[in-house]
C-alpha cells in the first residue's frame, strides 16, 4: 500500500529496530502506557510478528526510507471486534500520516472481511480523538482502562465505502 509520502507493508522481523524505537519513545507512549522496558521489546514484538490473522503494518516514509510508524488492525480486548492501532514518530505529526495510513488500512481490512473496526484510546489524548473523529469514527462508549479514562469510537467499514462510491462525505472528511 501507498501513500503520497509512505510505503505501508506487513510488519517483519528486519522491523525490530525500528519498533524499539517506537515503544521506548516517552511522547509515543505517553498515551500507551508509558515506555516499554528493554527486556519486553523481543517478546512484544514476536507476539506481533505471530499473530498472523491480524493486520500489522509498518510504515515507511519513501524519502528517507526509514520506518517511521506502525498501524494496524488486530483482536480488540472485547472478542469478535478489532481494533484500529497507530503509532508514529514525533517528527512526523500533524503531516497527515497517520489519516491516510488508517484510510488504507480500513480498504485492506475490508477486502479481508472485517466490516466494523474501533478504537479505543484516552480521553486525556485530544490528537488521536480528533484524528479518530477526522476518519469517520464516533464515540461509542467510554471506560477506564489501564487506569485512566478511554473514550472507544466506531466505524462501520462497509458504510464508509459507500459513501465513498457514492461521493457523500462525512464532515471531517477531506
Amino acid at each position: 500500500m501507498r501513500t503520497p509520502a509512505t510505503t505501508i507493508r506487513p510488519l517483519c522481523e528486519s522491523d525490530f529496530a525500528g519498533f524499539c524505537k517506537l515503544n521506548t519513545n516517552s511522547q509515543v507512549r505517553q498515551f500507551l502506557g508509558g515506555l516499554r522496558a528493554q527486556d519486553q521489546l523481543r517478546a512484544a514484538f514476536a507476539d506481533r510478528l505471530s499473530q498472523t490473522s491480524e493486520l500489522h503494518f509498518t510504515i515507511i516514509d519513501i524519502a528517507s526510507t526509514e520506518m517511521i510508524g506502525l498501524v494496524s488492525v488486530a483482536q480488540y480486548h472485547e472478542a469478535g471486534q478489532f481494533e484500529l492501532s497507530y503509532q508514529l514518530l514525533p517528527a512526523y505529526w500533524g503531516c497527515g500520516i497517520a489519516y491516510r495510513s488508517s484510510t488504507e488500512i480500513f480498504r485492506y481490512a475490508l477486502k479481508k472481511g472485517i466490516e466494523t473496526v474501533v478504537a479505543e484510546t484516552q480521553v486525556a489524548n485530544q490528537r488521536s480523538r480528533r484524528l479518530l473523529e477526522r476518519l469517520g469514527m464516533e464515540e461509542s462508549g467510554s471506560l477506564v482502562r489501564f487506569g485512566a479514562d478511554q473514550a472507544v469510537y466506531k466505524l462501520s467499514l462497509t458504510l464508509q465505502s459507500r459513501r465513498k462510491a457514492t461521493g457523500l462525505k462525512p464532515p471531517s472528511d477531506p
